[in-house]
């Protein structure tokens, strides 16, 4: 079932389009992550979709309706909840007064909430990990807890469809993370469709049902995140020359930084432990390399301890990586002194 869908669709602004010839759908049940570089056009877009800017061209329809600023307001907050980028500016208002804002469509002038209500609040809360702001005010919490708020007071909205404009701009790796997986098994359970902007692409990667893809010269790709990685896609939008992205991953990768001195060492290290040595020493210009003769000899004291035992002529210790990085580097300054 089809809840979102836009025909021929131009956005933009004084009749400059962004986008435009867009023909889109956002399924029930599926999570839409939409992405593109600054500038490309993603909050013109969720706003448009929202009703809040008009099209320049095509329509844009729900399943009981026509999407546009001039629709009625009643109709469209019980279609589409919409969360943008700002935050919301009250005084002495607690968590909980802000997600209940999301029944607005759905109560008297009063306002008065009913047992529906209050389980639909308490359950977006939930959602959204947010249960424990519910109490707090507005004005004495983060930028990322207004936004879970903010996102729960869409869920509490319970329209078939949620348009979020980048509602994790604000939130760590690890929120970030919790929270999205928690909106699509909401949409998935409860048969909506969510369609949000981001700029954690690898997160969209594994975690969307759909990405729209906006690329250099303004085209949107949708389509399945996997078959757009294989298409190189999202590598060709978003690769530069200090990050590339790995195919095989879904991950982007970062190159080592340009060594100018090799330093020979006998390491007896963990791969995982080599691999970030030698990245920490990459930072100082100094390219560490294995050999079985060399005078320095690194080990780790314990496989679960960031400890190294180092030797040097008669010289042994026990330092952390910072101390081995720093001897080497100022062995290898005096080295260069040295030889000039």
């Amino acid at each position: 079932m089809i809840l979102l869908q836009s025909e021929e669709l131009s956005i933009g602004y004084s009749r400059n389009p962004l986008l435009k010839g867009l023909n889109l759908t956002l399924p029930a049940g599926t999570l839409t992550i939409l992405l593109g570089r600054n500038g490309g056009g993603k909050s013109t877009l969720i706003r448009t979709l929202a009703g809040l800017l008009p099209a320049l061209g095509g329509t844009i329809r729900t399943e009981t309706g026509t999407v546009s600023p001039q629709a009625n307001h009643e109709w469209l907050a019980r279609q589409i909840a919409v969360v943008l980028t700002e935050r919301p500016h009250t005084q002495f208002m607690s968590g909980y007064e802000l997600v209940a804002l999301g029944r607005a469509p759905y109560t008297n002038w009063t306002g008065r909430l009913n047992p529906h209500d209050c389980q639909l609040i308490e359950q977006a809360l939930q959602i959204t990990y947010a249960t424990d702001l519910q109490n707090c005010l507005i004005e004495e919490l983060s930028d990322g807890q207004c936004q879970k708020l903010m996102i729960a007071r869409a869920l509490a909205q319970d329209t078939p469809v949620l348009l979020l404009d980048e509602p994790l701009a604000h939130l760590d790796l690890a929120n970030s993370a919790l929270l999205l997986n928690s909106l699509a098994a909401y949409a998935k359970a409860n048969g909506k469709a969510i369609l949000l902007s981001s700029h954690h692409i690898e997160l969209a990667i594994h975690t969307a049902d759909f990405l729209w893809l906006i690329d250099h010269d303004n085209l949107l790709h949708s389509n399945l995140p996997e078959q757009l990685v294989l298409e190189n896609k999202i590598g060709h939008i978003f690769s530069g020359s200090h990050v590339f992205f790995n195919p095989y991953t879904g991950h982007f990768d970062f190159p080592m930084p340009t060594t100018s001195h090799v330093l020979h060492a006998n390491l007896h290290l963990s791969e995982t432990c080599s691999y970030w040595l030698t990245k920490a020493l990459a930072k100082r210009g100094i390219q560490l390399r294995q050999a079985a003769d060399s005078r320095w000899k690194i080990g780790q004291a314990l496989d679960h301890m960031p400890y190294y035992t180092w030797q040097y002529e008669n010289k042994s210790g026990q330092t952390d990586m910072a101390g081995i990085v720093q001897l080497l580097a100022d062995y290898t300054q005096k080295q260069l002194l040295t030889n000039f």
